[in-house]
């Protein structure tokens, strides 16, 4: 959980809040979503590649969500 955002783990697929939007790589850090191409998912991590956070951006504007839950 990153503050009010959810990202999900399953079958080797990543999918964006309870909704199971399912998030299409584009980099390794960097995600869309299949329904809404203009909202993008971005890991950013900490010098040790752990991931710190997400960032999320509709149309080119966004907002950075700390890890909320380990």
């Amino acid at each position: 959980m990153y503050g009010t955002q959810r990202i999900l783990y399953r079958k080797a697929k990543l999918y964006h809040n309870a909704f199971g939007q399912e998030l299409i790589p584009e980099t390794q850090d960097c995600f869309y979503r299949a329904d809404q191409p203009e909202i993008v998912v971005e890991f950013y991590k900490d010098r040790k590649g752990k991931i710190e956070g997400i960032k999320v951006l509709k149309a080119g504007l966004g907002e950075g969500f700390s890890k909320t839950i380990p």
